[in-house]
Parts: structure tokens; sequence; C-alpha cells
């Protein structure tokens, strides 16, 4: 549907899908003034920017997002596991068998057909001045078209 080297912008801001524009705003501008880097003011800006200016954007991005994700929640839970187990004890068998599998009732269908096909009928931008300037004939050789006197006295 759309491809970005980013993750997803709820991630980034750490807020649930049902965040309002004031939340993602206040959130986004807290994380950008203690951000580390430039690099990472940056991701923070962008987020804020892919989850306030279009509707359609953001609707992308909450389709898929798993239901009732809670970042914040997550990683203070994964940073208290991680202080107390230093070492890697994790087994990705026994975290895939208590991980529950989605199902078409975790997403919205709907919302989902709508978006596809609101891109099957969309008329991209066309640019026909690349193809007239490609054109295969000289545009000095083409003579201009006869006339009624050329065609009547020769």
């Amino acid at each position: 549907m759309f491809a970005s080297d980013k993750p997803n912008p709820f991630e980034v801001l750490g807020l649930p899908v049902e965040a309002t524009v004031a939340a993602i705003t206040k959130r986004g501008e807290a994380l950008v003034q203690t951000a580390a880097s430039d690099e990472q003011r940056r991701l923070y800006h962008w987020a804020i920017a892919e989850l306030t200016t279009r509707s359609s954007t953001r609707l992308r991005y909450e389709l898929y997002e798993p239901p009732d994700t809670q970042y914040q929640a997550e990683r203070e839970a994964w940073n208290s596991f991680a202080r107390k187990h230093k070492i890697n004890s994790v087994k990705r068998s026994a975290l895939a068998k208590e991980t529950p599998a989605l199902s078409l009732e975790d997403f919205n269908l709907e919302a989902l057909l709508g978006l596809l096909l609101e891109g099957f009928l969309a008329v991209p931008p066309t640019d026909i001045i690349p193809a007239i300037k490609a054109s295969p004939f000289a545009r000095e050789a083409i003579a201009p078209p006869l006339e009624v006197r050329d065609v009547i006295f020769g």
C-alpha cells in the first residue's frame, strides 16, 4: 500500500491510535524538546506531520496498527524485564505460543477496502512534455499541411 523506511508514527510517538491531534502535537513537541540528536528530532517532526496533516495518511497507519497497542506501557515493561534478566532469555517459540494470531475481526475491512478502491480509482497526474520532447519524428522534417491554393494551383 505504502512504502516507508520509517516505523509507524504511533510507535515513534508512543501513542495509541485513538490519540487526538492535540495529544499527538503535545506529545511530539515534548519529545522534540528532549531529543538527543537532530536525526531523532527530525523523526519526531515527521511522525507529527504524518498523523496530523492528512486524514487518509493517518487512516493508513491506523489500519496497520495492531489493536490495543500501548507502546509506553510495553516499553516500561520491557525495560524492567531487561534490567531484571540481563541475558537474552526470550525464546521465540515460547513467545509465538503465547501470542494469539491476528484474525479478520482485528481489522476494519470496510476502511481497508475503501482505501484500496480509492487507490485503484485515482487518476495519477500526467506530464506529457517528456513524451513530446522524446518524439521519434524530427519537427523540422514535417512539412506544414497543404492549403487550398496549393491543391488548386499546384
